[in-house]
């Protein structure tokens, strides 16, 4: 499949200049890239990967045809229609020079006014000082931004710290374990403000007491 489309760019390389192009972050064409959202079925993620951009190449050109067979060889029990019905060219900006630019992000997604922000949500885009960033406010205890509104997919957030998971919320109903040699104890506690796994917290236990304790980390340990 690869060396075919390699040599499917090559006989494209002088085709017209008004033919429909995508810009992709990263190193993979996605089923979100060739189908549109509201035509891939429920339960189906739209970063399914229909294939890696070749070796040395920063650019591919898939015909409707190449289109709708790469559609039917990655995901064949499915009738996807690709979103462009002309050849499509494809520009890629490869992970390895991404790694030497300066971050900056757009939102892949909705968010709601005051929901937090984290790396899943977003895209990274080329920085643009003379676009509009996005109101946002950062809460250096959880160490992770908040929407000040609500924010529409595509919204430009410029460069802001992300973390790579959501910090637990403010209220959430939690269990605080204490050992006491072989002795286990458990109690009813409320989280008193945003926490992170592995790190400190102030939690309300049931009976009133506030209490610091560290956030069980991902393995649940």
């Amino acid at each position: 499949m690869i060396a075919f489309l390699l040599l499917q760019a090559a006989a494209l390389a002088g085709a017209p200049g008004d033919m429909p192009a995508l810009r992709i972050e990263g190193d993979y064409l996605l089923l979100r890239h060739l189908v549109a959202a509201a035509a891939i079925p429920a339960g189906i993620d739209g970063n399914v990967r229909l294939l890696r951009v070749p070796e040395g190449k920063t650019g591919i050109v898939l015909t409707p045809d190449e289109q709708r067979q790469l559609l039917h060889r990655r995901l064949p029990t499915l009738r996807l229609r690709p979103k462009a019905q002309t050849a499509l060219r494809i520009t890629f900006d490869r992970r390895a020079d991404l790694a030497r630019q300066p971050a900056c992000f757009a939102l892949n997604q909705p968010i709601a006014a005051d929901e937090w922000i984290a790396a899943g949500h977003v895209d990274r885009v080329p920085c643009d000082a003379g676009r509009t960033r996005a109101p946002v406010l950062y809460d250096a205890s959880a160490r992770a931004p908040r929407a000040a509104a609500a924010l529409a997919a595509g919204t430009y957030l410029g460069r802001v710290a992300l973390p790579a998971k959501l910090p637990q919320q403010r209220g959430e109903e939690m269990t605080l374990r204490t050992r006491v040699g072989p002795v286990t104890i458990d109690r009813s506690a409320v989280l008193m403000q945003p926490g992170r796994a592995g790190h400190r917290a102030f939690v309300r236990l049931s009976d009133g007491a506030i209490v610091a304790a560290t956030l069980a980390d991902e393995r649940g340990e």
